[in-house]
């Protein structure tokens, strides 16, 4: 690849894994109210379940770009209702010191979630057919750019994950507002999905 593609490639990546998502609003939620530490199970989930799918998609780009017009379309609602579900749960939890029966659910639901963010698979897709595939279509290539994109989204999810253990306090005061918030941000992700 050249030096500009290089430069798109990374601008791409930065752009998406900062921008608000699932992940990201997870991530800050989570560490916001069980801080980071607590919190790691959640992220854990997180990272795990977007492996995955960055995995599924680089060794499955070819398949899945002929089958995506038609699955996107049915994809784009069930990811929008998951993403629903998850604000939906964030507006109605309070604050508690969680359990470990409750970390275990958290990363569960964190690593699914990433099964039904329509966010990743258009990321993913992307980025392997404009700029894995076109150079380099070889199985080491497709894993190490896996690996690569996995680094830059953790990275942005760390900033937001910060971002709400800086903000503990804060949100811990205004949970309610803090948890409308996030929320109509998790709406939005949703609302988006479904007019993009």
């Amino acid at each position: 690849m050249s030096y500009l593609v290089w430069l798109s490639f990374f601008s791409y990546n930065l752009i998406t894994s900062i921008t608000p998502g699932p992940m990201n609003i997870v991530a800050m939620n989570a560490a916001g109210y069980f801080g980071f530490r607590k919190s790691r199970s959640i992220f854990g989930g997180l990272v795990l379940g977007l492996l995955a799918v960055l995995l599924l998609c680089g060794l499955f780009s070819a398949t899945l770009s002929e089958i995506l017009p038609q699955m996107l379309k049915y994809m784009k609602y069930i990811g929008s209702g998951y993403i629903v579900w998850i604000a939906w749960t964030i507006v109605r939890s309070r604050p508690s010191a969680g359990t470990a029966q409750a970390a275990e659910l958290d990363f569960q639901r964190a690593f699914f979630l990433q099964f039904f963010n329509v966010k990743a698979y258009i990321w993913a897709i992307t980025v392997y057919t404009a700029y894995v595939l076109p150079y380099d279509s070889s199985l080491p290539n497709v894993l190490a750019f896996a690996g690569l994109m996995l680094l830059i989204a953790t990275l942005c999810a760390l900033i937001w994950a910060l971002a709400g253990a800086l903000l503990s306090s804060v949100l811990k005061k205004y949970w309610g507002a803090a948890n409308g918030v996030m929320a109509l941000m998790l709406f939005y992700s949703a609302i988006s999905l479904l007019l993009a």
